[in-house]
């Protein structure tokens, strides 16, 4: 019998196989993450891709550059917090891991990457008109223990959509605030009232790389 780890790593393999192994057009798609830093074309799905790919799937721009695309390889309970952590891969290797929509890793981008961030909002979510303490590890140079106040705020209702969906959504804005480091930046999510955020725009920490997501097909949990 396959021990955890390897079915894990034949789950993960297998995704990136899928992204490497599909025509012309799905193999551009699951192309390096990196490109998304320098090239200028928007990858695009039509709906009958979206709905005909077997994973969960979302857009992700970096630093208002190129759209590109990622699916789900791993989903697992994250026991420290309780929630079900949502690993989105790229053909390469990069990956985003994300709780009830926040990003809390990321890993093989240019740049900084986030190593971990923890506090009581992790848990609890993205919920409006809350405050609490957050602290952030980041790599490279082994930067950790930083702490943020966040306070986050209902800012409108707003409808949104892709070529799958038009939803209403619940706009917040958390605004992250490094005191001693004298920075700070504003995130924002579209969420859903069921309590699925459909959308963000978060940076990873101040001064480093913005993520715009945006969910095409979202994680159903085996029942």
């Amino acid at each position: 019998m396959l021990s955890n780890f390897s079915l894990r790593t034949l789950i993960y393999l297998s995704v990136v196989s899928f992204l490497l192994g599909c025509t012309q057009k799905m193999n551009d798609v699951g192309s390096s993450l990196s490109e998304a830093f320098s090239a200028s074309d928007d990858v695009t799905l039509s709906q009958e891709e979206i709905s005909s790919l077997p994973y969960a799937s979302t857009y992700v721009r970096i630093n208002d550059g190129r759209q590109v695309f990622m699916v789900l390889a791993f989903a697992d309970l994250n026991p420290t917090t309780g929630n079900t952590q949502l690993k989105w891969a790229s053909a390469d290797g990069s990956m985003i891991a994300t709780e009830q929509g926040r990003i809390v890793k990321t890993l093989g981008f240019d740049g900084s990457n986030l190593i971990n961030i923890t506090g009581k909002g992790i848990s609890t979510g993205i919920i409006t008109d809350s405050q609490w303490s957050a602290v952030y590890d980041w790599s490279p140079d082994n930067r950790y223990q930083f702490s943020a106040s966040v306070n986050s705020t209902f800012i409108k209702r707003e409808a949104i959509s892709t070529n799958q969906w038009t939803l209403e959504t619940n706009k917040i804005d958390e605004h992250v605030n490094f005191g001693e480091l004298n920075e700070a930046f504003t995130n924002s999510y579209w969420i859903t009232d069921a309590g699925e955020t459909m959308k963000s725009i978060q940076y990873i920490g101040p001064n480093m790389n913005k993520f715009e997501m945006t969910i095409l097909k979202t994680f159903a949990p085996a029942r």
